[in-house]
């Protein structure tokens, strides 16, 4: 009987984290990061508004990390 009291201690606020970031957010920054055989490769999307002008600026980036061969 024990056992099942401290997991039910326990479900119930995991239960409410789940839901609790389940739920839709606007974030300012997204990052996709996709890993390919050898390498990977980042997509990344920035929102940001800038307060004297009201003015929303929209940033995009994408770019590969690959390894260098460095012979010395």
């Amino acid at each position: 009987m024990f056992p099942t009291i401290i997991i039910g201690f326990i479900i119930v606020p995991s239960m409410y984290l789940l839901y609790s970031n389940e739920t839709d957010v606007n974030p300012c920054l997204t990052v996709k990061v996709v890993g390919h055989q050898w390498y990977r490769s980042y997509e990344g999307f920035h929102t940001y508004n800038v307060n004297e002008t009201n003015e929303i600026i929209n940033l995009s980036y994408n770019f590969d990390s690959v390894i260098i061969n460095e012979q010395i």
